[in-house]
């Protein structure tokens, strides 16, 4: 509470000069402190442009620890052959934290979303969907979830021609029953031939002889 109170204190403060991350415009310190006197886990979500990054995070007098912590690439390991950046991976990774965070006896947690701007329908929210249907009890409204058809990738495969929406059931009905786990091997990358080149000695000079001048002795 202690730290609450100065995090209160210092964002009342007029003349102040903001915390490095608030300058550098990675850290909304007050959207944080709202999150953070819930006294709840949060689950962070994060998304670049291949993949979902999903964690349960914990606040210790403002010292975040991560609970657990999963991403969309353990896909890729089990057999997903689709994009590691769409919203049914979306689904699936935020189904899969959920497995990991049941695990952990963590039963409730509240959605951050850092400074990402809640839109209707994005990928956080069908992380969140994912979270919510594996057991999470999670604070949200359904009117910005994305519709089941784009959740399942039928949206993808209606004009891709793709199994999107087949190898969706399935990763969902495995990851629910225990059988895909983030431990799942990675495909190995493939090895490219090594070409072996012998060294080829370049021939030494040879040591140049002298001529010896004689000389006469007078």
């Amino acid at each position: 509470m202690i730290y609450l109170k100065i995090m209160v204190n210092l964002m009342q403060s007029k003349h102040l000069l903001h915390f490095r991350r608030r300058r550098e415009g990675k850290t909304n310190y007050k959207k944080r402190l709202n999150l953070l006197m819930s006294g709840t886990p949060r689950m962070v979500v994060r998304r670049t442009n291949r993949k979902t990054i999903v964690q349960i995070v914990e606040s210790d007098h403002g010292e975040d620890k991560t609970v657990a912590a999963v991403d969309s690439s353990f896909l890729a390991g089990s057999g997903w052959k689709n994009s590691m950046s769409s919203i049914p991976s979306a689904y699936l990774t935020g189904l899969m934290l959920a497995k990991i965070a049941k695990s952990k006896k963590i039963d409730k947690a509240i959605l951050d979303i850092g400074l990402l701007t809640p839109t209707k329908g994005a990928k956080v929210f069908a992380v969140l969907k994912g979270a919510v249907d594996g057991g999470l009890d999670i604070p949200h409204s359904d009117g910005s979830i994305p519709s089941d058809e784009r959740i399942s990738g039928v949206h993808i495969d209606s004009y891709m021609k793709t199994t999107v929406g087949k190898d969706f059931e399935v990763f969902k009905k495995n990851i629910l029953e225990g059988k895909i786990s983030i431990d799942a091997p990675k495909p190995k990358p493939s090895k490219k031939k090594e070409v072996k080149t012998k060294s080829i000695d370049a021939p030494k000079p040879k040591p140049s002889k002298k001529k010896e001048v004689k000389t006469k002795s007078k």
